[in-house]
């Protein structure tokens, strides 16, 4: 058995018992790069079963990082799927040049936990030029409300929150703030707002949602 450590001694205990001897734990390297992580696991996993070893060079909506193509968007964007504290801190480590953010959630039960490093202002005031919340239009949890959410993040800021609840329209604001900033734009947030911008992106440039949807 092939497992990446679940961070709960508890939960890895029981995972031992069924497993006995025959159970391989990846720890996780110390790199701030998780898809490299992600991959030296595929990997194990894949040579533990006998199959072809993984590519690395995978395309896979709001995961992967050569996503989305330059073609799909009217700027230069970065999207991840990222919504909890580890994803929310690892993307927020990984920009370095000035950016528009733009955020929306839905609803978890260790909300302020998740959003620990967002509200830092050490994170934001140098490098988020300007941050766009908005609301994902699905889920199987309601969007967080795009102010409550904006409470959050602005708690240690001293600018006013751009709030636009459909997320479109928040794409919008943010491709015409990226130009006249000269920046380009980080998506984080829920993987339904991924898909809320993949939709609306693809049928805006009369493309193939399909095509974007498959992981290949």
């Amino acid at each position: 058995m092939v497992v990446y450590h679940p961070g709960e001694e508890s939960v890895l205990e029981t995972i031992a018992e069924v497993a006995g001897d025959d159970l391989y734990v990846h720890e996780g390297i110390e790199i701030d790069d998780y898809w490299q992580d992600w991959f030296i696991f595929a990997g194990y996993i894949a040579t533990s079963f006998g199959w072809e070893l993984p590519s690395e060079n995978i395309n896979w909506p709001g995961r992967s990082p050569n996503w989305p193509p330059k073609d799909l968007f009217k700027s230069n964007i970065r999207i991840s799927a990222a919504h909890n504290a580890d994803g929310l801190q690892s993307e927020l480590m990984s920009i370095q040049e000035p950016t528009i953010l733009l955020i929306g959630i839905t609803q978890k039960a260790n909300l302020e936990d998740a959003l620990a490093d967002v509200t830092s202002e050490v994170w934001h005031m140098p490098t988020f030029r300007y941050i766009i919340v908005t609301e994902p239009t699905s889920g199987r949890n309601p969007a967080v409300d795009a102010e409550d959410l904006a409470d959050l993040i602005f708690s240690n800021r001293l600018d006013e929150p751009k709030i636009e609840r459909d997320p479109t329209k928040a794409l919008e604001i943010a491709e015409i703030m990226s130009r006249q900033a000269a920046c380009g734009i980080s998506v984080m947030g829920s993987v339904y707002l991924v898909g809320d911008l993949l939709k609306f992106a693809v049928e805006r440039s009369d493309g193939d949602l399909w095509e974007h949807l498959r992981v290949h």
